[in-house]
């Protein structure tokens, strides 16, 4: 169109912008921009809306946030607002577009059925269930209550938020069946605990002929862990229903065969799976792993290899932990670092803390079960496999003891390296004796 020398109009960069923000095409759009500002365009509002939502999708919410404030606060419609707000919230900043929106909501402007659904994922990814309260009040009185779209994001917020008695109230106003809704309080009443209400959900979905989808059955897979029902029964509904051949449910097999301890049935439905990703290979990995079959576990991370797929830090925390089964590590060489770090962190400075040790046990028994915790044999072992420029990356599912996340300190100091530990609460990066959780998880 340049090329035949014709000169676009407003709805042609507001199109071709569009284009941009669907497909992540951010230097294209950084040329629009500039042809924008030698042209005149950067005062047409409908131009202007377009590079902010344009740069918002891009992930460059900064440069959004320079151009929505260089407007005239009369100039702002509410399609801008919305663009904004949505932008923080797909970048991850949740805490921003709630602050955002309540700016918005403050000063009057009013907000729409795709600023609604929006600033409620926000809200439960922050688990803001009481500002979520309040967006439902301005929703009810802005007129999109009956909205399907608003009213499936209510569910999922609730659900999240963990007020599930909310999540199931909007549901039951809801006039058409939707899928996503259903799923989303399917999933809240797992995560919770609450299994057999979930399964009750499941089954009434199932009698209304709704059409279920490959989101539901990993939700309802979760509840046969805990026992609440027959993991071939399900396995069975998803054949009939047509969803053998779905990554995301076979998946969900695979890792709920796994914790039912029934490998033969893990394995057959992994091997029929058409597609594998690594989720695939973890799930079997891990399985054999928990289920004390070390060899098999060894066995399938070595066809992952061969495979060509990359494993990921589960499972590499699998394999470490059958190899320490099958005695394959020098369990020796690395009590024998124990004691080096202990005595080389004391000289910095470190003193055990004896509160997290066992009580019935005397000073030298205490110091001696402090330095065996699991963190501190996992970065013995670090220190020793691990090349000395690369980070030790530990993993743990429950809380990491003061005492030991004390000792990181000393030993990211002493041994000049980069400690990275995820506990149940948080990523603790340890370099040169600092936490950046500021000691406080």
């Amino acid at each position: 169109m340049r090329l035949e020398g014709h000169k676009p109009t407003q709805f042609t960069l507001g199109s071709v912008l569009r284009v941009c923000s669907s497909l992540g095409l951010i230097l294209t759009g950084e040329t629009i921009h500039g042809y924008v500002v030698k042209n005149g365009f950067e005062s047409n509002m409908f131009v202007v809306t377009g590079l902010v939502d344009m740069y918002a999708k891009c992930k460059c919410i900064s440069e959004a946030e320079f151009l929505f404030k260089g407007l005239a606060f009369d100039r702002k419609n509410h399609v801008l607002w919305t663009a904004m707000v949505t932008g923080y919230a797909q970048n991850g900043d949740s805490r921003k577009a709630v602050e955002f929106f309540r700016y918005m909501h403050t000063h009057g402007v009013e907000s729409n059925q795709y600023t609604f659904p929006t600033i409620l994922t926000a809200c439960s990814s922050v688990s803001a269930g009481c500002f979520g309260e309040q967006v439902h009040v301005c929703i009810v009185r802005s007129g999109f209550g009956c909205n399907v779209y608003v009213q499936s994001a209510l569910v999922d917020m609730y659900a999240k938020c963990g007020d599930l008695k909310s999540a199931k109230k909007v549901l039951e106003t809801m006039e058409d069946d939707d899928v996503v809704s259903w799923n989303s309080l399917i999933v809240g009443f797992v995560r919770h605990g609450f299994e057999q209400e979930a399964l009750l959900l499941f089954k009434n979905m199932h009698g209304r002929n709704m059409k279920i989808d490959d989101y539901t059955f990993p939700s309802i897979l979760n509840c046969c862990v805990v026992g609440s029902i027959d993991p071939r029964a399900v396995h069975c509904l998803t054949i009939k229903t047509g969803f053998e051949n779905y990554k995301l449910v076979n998946n969900a097999l695979v890792d709920m065969y796994a914790k039912t301890r029934d490998m033969n049935c893990a394995y057959t439905v992994f091997e029929n799976m058409l597609e594998k990703d690594v989720i695939s290979w973890t799930s079997l990995v891990t399985g054999y792993a928990q289920n004390d079959s070390h060899e098999e576990s060894l066995k399938i991370f070595c066809d992952m290899r061969v495979a060509g797929v990359n494993p990921d830090q589960f499972i590499v925390a699998s394999i470490l932990s059958a190899c320490a089964e099958l005695t394959l590590l020098e369990f020796a060489e690395i009590y024998s670092k124990i004691d080096e770090i202990i005595v080389k962190i004391k000289e910095a400075g470190y003193i055990p803390d004896m509160n997290f040790s066992l009580h019935d046990m005397d000073k030298e028994g205490k110091e001696v079960g402090l330095a065996y915790h699991s963190e501190k044999l996992a970065v013995a072992f670090g220190l020793l496999a691990a090349p000395p420029s690369a980070p030790i990356r530990i993993f743990k599912n429950v809380r990491v003891c003061g005492d030991c996340h004390s000792a990181m300190k000393y030993i990211s100091r002493v041994f000049t390296r980069h400690i990275i530990l995820r506990d149940s609460n948080c990523f603790h990066h340890f370099r040169e004796g600092e936490c950046s959780c500021g000691d406080y998880w």
